[in-house]
């Protein structure tokens, strides 16, 4: 999972830095360059700010998210930041109803009662340590999977 997520991660930013001078067909290309280095089948799918420019590859393949998607709910909600709308010192209550019994949850392991953390602290809890209940946190405060 590790080297899915880093493989994730790169991309991304690779991407982003790179693909505001790329025409689609041209990204496309580099993206299979890199992708035909590497021992792994990999899918990529991105998406114009315009909400209609895409360009997908292996879009067709179903991939199991596993705990990478807690990075994207983490960005989600760091877009959310930068507008405002939240702040990284923001302190967030969590309540041991929060708290899932069938969940993978260092925070639910430290705080079994509940506690009030920084959204800072939820994000490295949900990104860094894949907690489950942090992921949760976020994902409600954004909004939801909607």
């Amino acid at each position: 999972m590790h080297k899915i997520f880093r493989l994730t991660v790169f991309l991304f930013f690779f991407f982003a830095c790179k693909t505001f001078a790329q025409s689609a067909d041209s990204l496309r290309q580099k993206i299979q360059e890199i992708v035909s280095t590497k021992n792994a089948i990999v899918g990529v799918s991105i998406m114009g700010s315009n909400g209609k420019d895409t360009l997908s590859l292996n879009a067709d393949r179903h991939f199991p998210l596993q705990s990478v998607f807690k990075f994207h709910i983490a960005l989600a909600l760091l877009s959310q930041i930068d507008k405002g709308k939240f702040f990284l010192n923001q302190k967030i209550k969590i309540n041991k109803k929060d708290l899932l019994q069938n969940l993978y949850s260092p925070i639910k392991e430290k705080y079994p009662n509940g506690t009030i953390l920084s959204v800072s602290e939820i994000i490295e809890y949900a990104v860094s340590k894949s907690d489950n209940t942090g992921c949760d946190i976020l994902l409600k405060l954004i909004g939801g999977p909607q």
